[in-house]
């Protein structure tokens, strides 16, 4: 009996005999169009070429459990990795739309005059107008090299805190990575905790926080020294596409400490004019 060459298999490049309709491999049906029409002489014996007809027939027969938990593995991490890529290429929920004209105040001299202002002032910066900032502020021209472009910077806000984001472009599509940061003050210094992250729609674990941070150095260099004047407040919080910042308020006034002699001097009664009472002493 003449054996046929061997097949291999288009899907997963598995070779199989001459015989097989479907791979053995994968279970695909295979391409049988270019078989060689002469066989070369079989040195099979009967029960081998039953064993392998029979295979022919049943291709599901020789596939192996731990074949199919790979198989069955391998195509749930492509999955995973598919829907991680669609999440990173959608934009976050509220992105502010890009402003190329505006006037934007000056937030450093915004915050210079809270900081030497009485108690209970405050300072409101609506999102559009923070944004506005960053654009005239934040220079990106030299980072217009090379696959990734790096676009713009921009906030949004919330009861939660503040997101910082950057808008970079990939081959000229939009990829969005952002924090987000809960703002106070502790012990009378302004903190900004990180409480999240996100690529696009997909959350950013918190063990990439640190290489988060080096790439947001394009950020916080620029705005150093509105960093430094935030420190100078006496209070913030956030709202919806709002941020207030209050003036620092003043210590109050401590009781002058007697010293001993004053502390040990009887009172003296004070003469008052005629029909008022002395002072220290009781009304009649």
């Amino acid at each position: 009996m003449a054996s046929l060459p061997t097949l291999p298999c288009k899907e997963c490049g598995h070779p199989n005999e001459g015989e097989r309709v479907y791979c053995h491999n994968c279970g695909v049906k295979l391409d049988r169009s270019h078989l060689a029409e002469a066989a070369a002489p079989s040195s099979e014996s009967i029960e081998q070429q039953q064993r392998r007809v029979k295979k022919m027939m049943n291709p599901e027969a020789g596939i192996k459990p731990r074949r199919i938990i790979r198989n069955a593995v391998r195509t749930l991490a492509l999955a995973a990795l598919a829907a991680a890529i669609i999440d990173v290429a959608r934009p976050p929920e509220g992105v502010p739309e890009a402003s190329e004209t505006g006037q934007a105040r000056s937030l450093a001299t915004l915050l210079g005059t809270l900081a030497k202002a009485p108690p209970n002032m405050r300072l409101v910066l609506k999102q559009d107008e923070i944004n506005e900032y960053l654009r005239t502020t934040i220079q990106t021209a030299e980072k217009q090299k090379g696959y990734v472009k790096f676009s713009r910077v921009y906030t949004t806000l919330d009861e939660e805190g503040i997101t910082i984001a950057l808008e970079q472009k990939v081959l000229d599509y939009p990829i969005h990575i952002g924090r987000k940061y809960a703002l106070g003050f502790r012990n009378g210094t302004f903190e900004a905790r990180p409480i999240a992250a996100h690529a696009g729609r997909l959350t950013i674990p918190e063990v990439l926080y640190p290489t988060l941070d080096k790439l947001f150095e394009t950020v916080w260099t620029p705005l150093r020294q509105e960093h430094e004047l935030v420190k100078l407040t006496g209070g913030v919080e956030t709202g919806d596409e709002q941020i207030i910042f209050y003036s620092m308020k003043k210590p109050a006034a401590s009781p002058a400490t007697p010293t001993p002699s004053e502390a040990e001097a009887p009172v003296q009664p004070v003469v008052a004019p005629p029909g008022q009472a002395a002072a220290g002493a009781p009304a009649p």
